[in-house]
């Protein structure tokens, strides 16, 4: 291995070379951790080796938790092997942390060079010979803006472009590649307009409704984030990206070898420009793209089986990732999360949760598990990220059970489905009384109105502030669930009680925000043109919602006494 000074050169254009440092990923601290409830830096080889004494990742943001894990995922997968099956699996469990020789072995064969971030001829996950002008270290930093939005959300420009640190850079470059945007330059060779845009050429984390499970240490995290060889084999051809010998400096179209090279996929032609101990700028072209993405390769996301029907569905039977929406990121993903086997649905777990379906036998009833999820969002045409959210909550072991399991202990699985419907109609119910009543008190009118303009604007504020609400009884609630499933009936009766109770206090709320008028009566007129009888449509959608509240619920006990 070379030593830290070793000189190497970084041509930028021709007749132009400078000086690069070396930043060895395998012994030098990049990745951010938290060990004793303390954050610091590790490198490669100790992530790995110290994993079962290291808490997890540290707190990160969504694209670099993704990016890092799956990076880790696939460096463990290459080094030991995959598991043959559930007992296999098992045994490396036991085993309680992952061989540091083995490690040091694997690297030897494969080169230390591999790892170095700056190394002249195969820079990590990245192109030595990709050549474009330079561009702002920000290209590679969804959070920041880049190009004409500059000015508007940021200092940052290519002019004067923010420095980062070897392993800042480093982080970038992983985050980066995870949820590369799908049309980031120009193409090298000729290929017909439009061709690189679209689905199949963002990053693969920002591509799919990313979903992992992480478990109390990094090495149980990892763990449980590796599949067996029955459910996603591989053979001699899967490679990561630092065994791979060429990196073209042009974009191509292939399919996924396999998992470790899908873990590694690199949607972006990437080289790091390193100046004065920093790196702020790189070059940049697009990369590797692939014609499907195939079930059994990618491990963290769920998968759903169009019908054929609707302007521009997919063709019937065909299975395509899911993706999250900004207002099911978290908890609110949990059916999409849980499709265990339940063909009915026509979707398909991710094969890490299916994974750990298999494996419940195998882990004690109190394992603690949870759940990280993200969603990206690309605007621009694909030009840009253009919304990231990341979310986290607990859920037992046993809401993972098999949906088609001849025996369940506790069926979780099914009533944290229902908790989520429910929460869902619920809001639904409330935002459709706070239209009504907002139409009929304000505009004096009907509310079978057909102008909803201001009523829509006021019962979308309703609806946020009661999710918000229900948004911290369910944590509380899963919370509470995970550290104790048998308990569920009595908390999920609690949860209840504590959403009728916000239901409740949501349409106080309007009733006051609408002013007195909510209490006037109304006298409406027949086809005759007389008038009829006096009524107050606040108060009949009022009952209403009580009623279709019941109906979700279970009856009021406490109105009944």
């Amino acid at each position: 291995m070379r030593g830290a000074g070793a000189p190497a050169t970084l041509p930028r254009s021709e007749g132009d070379e400078v000086t690069t440092p070396v930043f060895d990923l395998y012994s030098q601290p990049w990745i951010p951790v938290v060990r004793d409830s303390a954050e610091e830096l590790v490198s490669l080889r100790t992530a790995i080796t110290d994993a079962h004494r290291i808490d997890g990742l540290a707190a990160l943001d969504g694209p670099r938790f993704a990016g890092l894990l799956r990076l880790l995922v696939a460096l463990v997968m290459d080094v030991y092997g995959q598991p043959a099956n559930d007992r296999d699996w098992a045994a490396r469990r036991e085993q309680g942390h992952f061989d540091a020789q083995m490690l040091d072995s694997y690297v030897a064969e494969v080169g230390p060079s591999r790892f170095d971030l700056f190394d002249r001829e195969h820079p990590f996950m990245q192109s030595a010979t990709v050549q474009s002008d330079p561009k702002s270290i920000a290209e590679m930093l969804p959070h920041v803006a880049t190009g004409n939005r500059t000015p508007i959300w940021t200092p940052d420009t290519d002019a004067t472009p923010r420095k980062l640190t070897f392993a800042q850079a480093a982080q970038a470059l992983v985050a980066g590649q995870a949820v590369a945007v799908p049309n980031p330059g120009r193409a090298e060779g000729k290929w017909p307009k439009g061709t690189w845009k679209g689905f199949n050429f963002t990053g693969r984390a920002g591509a799919v409704g990313f979903c992992c499970p992480i478990a109390e240490t990094l090495f149980e995290t990892l763990m449980l984030n590796l599949p067996n060889g029955n459910h996603a084999a591989r053979d001699k051809t899967d490679l990561p990206i630092w065994r791979r010998d060429e990196v073209p400096s042009s974009r191509c179209k292939r399919p996924a070898d396999g998992m470790a090279d899908l873990l590694t996929w690199t949607p972006r032609r990437v080289r790091l420009i390193p100046e004065e101990g920093s790196v702020s700028r790189l070059f940049l072209r697009a990369g590797d793209t692939m014609p499907d993405l195939v079930l059994d390769h990618e491990p963290h996301t769920a998968f759903q089986q169009s019908d054929g029907k609707g302007e521009g569905a997919k063709p019937a039977g065909q299975w395509y990732p899911y993706k999250h929406r900004r207002d099911s990121i978290g908890w609110r993903g949990i059916p999409q999360l849980l499709a265990l086997g339940d063909r009915k649905t026509g979707s398909r777990p991710s094969i890490a949760v299916r994974a750990l379906g298999d494996r419940l036998e195998l882990l004690p009833p109190d394992y603690r598990i949870t759940v990280l999820s993200m969603y990206v969002e690309y605007g621009g045409n694909g030009s840009v990220v253009k919304d990231i959210a990341t979310d986290s909550f607990p859920l037992p072991v046993r809401a993972f059970e098999l949906a088609e399991s001849d025996v369940r202990e506790i069926d979780v699985r099914d009533m944290l489905v229902d908790l989520v419907g429910t929460a869902d109609r619920v809001g639904n119910l409330v935002r459709s009384y706070a239209a009504d009543v907002y139409a009929v008190t304000q505009r004096d009118r009907s509310p079978n109105s057909k102008d909803r303009k201001a009523s829509k604007s006021f019962a979308d504020s309703v609806e946020a502030d009661l999710n918000s609400r229900i948004d911290t009884i369910t944590r509380r609630f899963l919370t509470q669930l995970a550290a104790n499933p048998s308990a569920m009936d009595t908390f999920r009766a609690e949860w209840n009680t504590r959403l009728r109770g916000l239901v409740d206090a949501a349409v106080t709320q309007v009733n006051t925000d609408c002013g007195p008028s909510v209490f006037a009566l109304i006298h409406r007129t027949n086809s005759a043109g007389r008038k009829a009888v006096a009524v107050n449509p606040p108060a009949i959608r009022q009952t209403q919602l009580r009623g279709q509240l019941d109906l979700l619920l279970g009856p009021n006990e406490e109105a009944s006494a």
